[in-house]
């Protein structure tokens, strides 16, 4: 009996140790999972992050631009040659290129941040063939999507418009 109860015990012990392991193996698992998991979130989160900031830059660079161009017409050198004449280029170009950055971008983006850069980039580009009392509307449309995609750097809701 005593040979037949340690191969039963052995068998037991040896079953339990399976079912340790089985657990632990589990436990492991869902653990490097979860990390994986954790970790594909950052990298979204910069990604995200990354997108806002260029497109931030792209704003700024037409509102600064859309202010220069009140700032010459307000100075009477609307239709001006060389440089000055170039700002109502330079301002679409930039409009251009910021609404081509948020196409390549609209993926990480939410569906309103997208729409507000558009938005604002459809207008600044506009502009130079708008009356001076567009430029109110399309700083403002900047306005709004530059608040919205800091709050979206920020992992923020969107703000109201």
């Amino acid at each position: 009996m005593g040979l037949v109860g340690a191969i039963i015990g052995g068998a037991f012990s040896t079953a339990g140790s399976l079912l340790q392991a089985r657990a632990t193996y589990g436990a492991v698992m869902r653990q490097v999972v979860a990390q994986h998991e954790f970790e594909r979130r950052l990298r979204r989160e910069d990604e995200i992050r990354s997108a806002a900031t260029a497109l931030l830059h792209g704003l700024s660079s037409m509102s600064a631009r859309a202010l220069s161009l009140a700032e010459q017409r307000a100075s009477g050198q609307g239709h001006a040659a060389g440089a000055a004449g170039d700002l109502p280029h330079d301002l679409a170009g930039s409009a251009r290129e910021t609404r081509s950055l948020v196409l390549v971008y609209e993926d990480l983006l939410d569906d309103e941040a997208v729409d507000r850069v558009l938005e604002a980039c459809a207008v600044t580009a506009d502009l130079p063939f708008q009356s001076e009392s567009a430029l109110g509307a399309a700083l403002e449309r900047i306005d709004l999507a530059m608040r919205t995609l800091k709050a979206v750097k920020r992992g923020e809701p969107v703000p109201p418009v």
